[in-house]
C-alpha cells in the first residue's frame, strides 16, 4: 500500500501551508480507499524543534483490507458467445483478491480490447459500482457493459492522388479482408505493415462512416499515405554506435524504391569511418601513419535488394553483396560476403530470422617488428578462408521505447552453423565447384537478455540489466581452420565492461584476437536528475540522466576454462542527456577487478584511485544496453 504513497503529496514547499496541507491529508486518505483500507486511520502530530521549522509526524493505522465477494458481469448477454466467453472467463477479478481500483481499471482496459477486437468498436462500460458490505467488510463488484452493434471491415479505397504504387501492392499488406469480423488489432497491424515497405510515408488505415444496414452492418476502410522519393541519392555524415563502440564517418548512398513496381528497394552505399576516434593517438599517427595502434578504422560498400513481401505480409527477404576492409589493434581484415536474409514476424513482439552467408575471409595478424602494432597470434589465424555460414535467430522485443526503455524486456537467441555445406560438397564429390580455400566448421550459440524495471509509476529512476553470452565450438577436430575473426567473441568498451577499452578485454591466456566463449553482465540504476525542472535557456533539464553501474565479464577459450578469478569487474557514472535520435552517453569506468594484474594487485583497492585503478571514458550514441 505505501509504494507510491509520497507521490500522493504535493510538491516540497519551503512554507508550511495548513490549506495545502489538508489536501495531502485527503489524497491520503483517497489512497488507501481505494487499496480497500477503508477503515485506515491517518493520524497527525506537530512538534517545533526551533522557532522557524516544524516537523509533521503522519501515523497510519491500517485495519482491515476489503476483499472482493463477488463479480457480477451484465450488459453481454446480447454479445457472440466467443465474446462473452472471453470476457467473463479471463476476468482480471477474482473473488477473495484483495479490493483494488487499480486493478479495476486494467480489467475495465482488458474487457474494452476484447470488444474492440472482437466487432463491438463502440462498446464502453457504463458502470463500475462497487458495494460494501458492512457485516462482512468485503465488496461485491459489478461491471456493467454497453457493447453496441457489431460490424465487420466494409470495402477498401485508397485515398492517394498517386498511381507509382500499384494499388494490388497496398492492399496485400492488409492484415483484413472485408467481410471479417471488425478488429482493432488488425487495422493498426495493417498500418505498421505499410509503414515497413519503406515505400510510403504516414501510411493510415481509417475506419469511414458506417453502413448500419443489412444483417452483418459494416466499417467501410480508407488507406491514405504519401510516397517517398522513389531514387534517391543520399551524402551521410554518420555518429553511431553500430560497431558497438562509438564511430564516425562518412558515406554516399543511393536506393531506388519500388523496383520493378513491386514495392522492392535496391539500395548501395559506401563507407569509411573511425572507430573510437577519442582514443586516437594524434601524434603517434603523424609518426606511425596507418600502423598507429589506436587508428582503427572500416570501410565498406554493400549492394542490396529488399523484398518487403515475401510469401505474405509477415515475411520480407533480402539479397546483400558487400566488401570490407578493417583495421582493428591486433590484425587487419578484408572480407568479400553474400547474404540471403528472411524475416518473418512470428507474433506481435516476436521476430524470426534465418541468415545464409558466403563469406571470404583475409586476416592479417599485425607483426611486433611494427613497435605500435598491438597483441599478436599464431599462425592459425593468418588462414584465408571461405566459409559457408547458416544463422537463426529469435528474438522477442517488448520494451516501451526503442531508444531509451524504461521498463519490459528484450530477448534474443542465435545458432550458427559453419561448414556444414562445404563438407557436403567435398563428400559428394563437388568440392571443385566450390572456392579451394579453407572453410571453418564451427557451431556458435549466443543469447542476449535486457530487462528494465521502473522504481516509481514516472518511470524517472529505472534499473537495467544485461546478461549476454555465447559459445563457438569448431565441431570437426581433424580440421584446425579456427572461427574466422569476423564470428568470434570480444570483450571491453562502451557497450561491455567499460573499465577496459574496446576489444582489449581478455583473459591471460587470450590471444588478443577474440575468443570463443563470452559471458558478461551490467547492472545500471538510471536516474532522471531534474524532473519537472523544465528548460535552462535551451538546454532540457528533464532530459538529463545520472547512471551508476556495474560491469562483469570476460573471454575465455573454452567453457572448461571459465573460472570465477578470470571475470573482470567494472564500476563507474555516467551522464546521458536525451535526444530525438536518442540520448548522447558519456561514461567513466574503473577497473575495480583486474584479472590480468599480479596476484594480491587485481582489486582497486590495492591501487591509487584514478591512475593504477585504470579509469576509462567512453562517449556514444544510445543506451548501453
Amino acid at each position: 500500500a505505501y509504494e507510491h504513497i509520497w507521490e500522493r503529496l504535493g510538491s516540497p514547499r519551503s512554507l508550511f501551508d495548513p490549506s495545502a496541507f489538508e489536501r495531502d491529508l485527503i489524497r491520503l486518505r483517497e489512497f488507501f480507499t481505494e487499496q480497500g483500507y477503508f477503515h485506515a486511520v491517518i493520524d497527525t502530530s506537530f512538534s517545533y524543534p526551533s522557532s522557524d521549522k516544524m516537523d509533521i509526524e503522519l501515523r497510519v493505522k491500517e485495519n482491515v483490507r476489503s476483499l472482493v465477494d463477488t463479480i457480477r458481469i451484465e450488459g453481454i448477454e446480447s454479445v457472440s458467445a466467443d465474446i462473452a466467453d472471453e470476457i467473463t472467463a479471463n476476468c482480471g477479478i477474482k473473488a477473495g483478491m484483495p479490493y483494488s481500483t487499480e486493478a479495476l481499471e486494467q480489467e475495465r482496459l482488458r474487457a474494452l480490447k476484447v470488444f474492440h477486437n472482437g466487432g463491438y468498436p463502440d462498446a464502453d462500460i457504463e458502470a463500475i459500482v462497487p458495494v460494501r458490505y458492512l457485516s462482512t467488510n468485503n465488496i461485491t463488484v459489478t461491471l456493467r457493459y454497453t457493447p453496441g452493434r457489431r460490424y465487420v471491415f466494409g470495402p477498401v479505397t485508397i485515398a492517394a492522388d498517386t498511381t507509382e504504387v500499384d494499388r494490388n501492392v497496398v492492399l496485400r499488406q492488409l492484415d483484413f479482408v472485408p467481410g471479417e469480423v471488425y478488429n482493432e488489432e488488425k487495422k493498426t497491424a495493417s498500418e505498421q505493415n505499410l509503414n515497413r515497405l519503406g515505400l510510403l510515408e504516414n501510411a493510415a488505415v481509417k475506419p469511414m462512416p458506417r453502413s448500419e444496414g443489412g444483417i452483418s452492418p459494416y466499417i467501410p476502410m480508407q488507406i491514405s499515405y504519401r510516397v517517398l522519393e522513389l531514387k534517391e541519392i543520399t551524402p551521410e555524415v554518420e555518429v553511431n554506435n553500430e560497431l558497438s563502440q562509438f564511430t564516425t564517418g562518412i558515406g554516399l548512398g543511393y536506393s531506388h524504391r519500388n523496383l520493378l513496381g513491386n514495392a522492392s528497394t535496391f539500395s548501395t552505399r559506401a563507407r569509411a569511418r573511425l572507430i573510437e576516434p577519442l582514443s586516437l593517438d594524434w601524434g603517434g599517427l603523424f609518426n606511425y601513419g596507418l600502423k598507429e595502434q589506436s587508428l582503427l578504422t572500416k570501410a565498406d560498400i554493400s549492394s542490396q535488394v529488399f523484398f518487403p513481401y515475401f510469401y505474405g505480409n509477415q515475411t520480407s527477404a533480402s539479397v546483400t553483396l558487400s566488401f570490407e576492409g578493417e583495421k582493428q589493434k591486433a590484425y587487419t581484415l578484408t572480407a568479400i560476403r553474400g547474404r540471403f536474409g528472411i524475416t518473418h514476424k512470428l507474433a506481435t513482439y516476436t521476430t524470426g530470422n534465418a541468415e545464409w552467408t558466403l563469406e571470404r575471409v583475409d586476416p592479417t595478424i599485425l607483426d611486433p617488428s611494427g613497435i605500435r602494432l598491438g597483441e599478436f597470434s599464431s599462425d592459425e589465424h593468418r588462414i584465408k578462408q571461405f566459409n559457408s555460414i547458416i544463422t537463426l535467430t529469435l528474438q522477442r522485443d517488448k520494451t516501451d521505447n526503442l531508444f531509451s526503455p524504461t521498463q519490459g524486456f528484450y530477448h534474443m537467441v542465435s545458432l550458427e552453423e559453419s561448414g556444414g555445406l562445404p563438407r557436403l560438397l567435398e563428400q559428394i564429390g563437388a568440392r571443385r565447384v566450390a572456392p579451394s580455400l579453407p572453410f571453418s566448421e564451427y557451431l556458435k550459440a549466443s543469447f542476449l537478455v535486457r530487462q528494465y524495471y521502473p522504481i516509481n509509476n514516472v518511470n524517472s529512476n529505472v534499473i537495467a540489466m544485461k546478461l549476454k553470452g555465447g559459445e563457438a565450438y569448431l565441431y570437426n577436430e581433424n580440421n584446425k581452420v579456427p572461427v574466422p575473426l569476423t564470428h568470434r567473441f570480444f570483450a571491453g568498451g562502451s557497450q561491455s565492461v567499460r573499465g577496459w577499452n574496446f576489444r582489449a578485454l581478455t583473459t591471460r591466456d587470450s590471444s588478443g584476437v577474440g575468443s570463443n566463449v563470452l559471458l558478461e553482465a551490467s547492472v545500471e540504476d538510471r536516474i532522471q536528475l531534474f524532473r519537472n525542472w523544465g528548460k535552462f535557456f535551451f538546454v532540457d533539464l528533464e532530459a538529463m540522466w545520472g547512471v551508476l553501474f556495474v560491469d562483469v565479464g570476460n573471454l575465455w577459450n573454452a567453457p572448461g576454462d571459465i573460472s570465477m578469478r578470470d571475470f573482470a569487474i567494472a564500476a563507474g557514472v555516467g551522464l546521458r542527456y536525451e535526444t530525438f535520435i536518442g540520448p548522447i552517453r558519456f561514461d567513466i569506468g574503473l577497473r575495480v577487478y583486474d584479472p590480468k594484474e599480479t596476484q594480491g594487485n587485481e582489486w582497486i583497492f590495492t591501487k591509487r584511485l584514478f591512475h593504477d585503478s585504470f579509469s576509462v571514458f567512453h562517449f556514444g550514441l544510445g543506451q548501453a544496453f
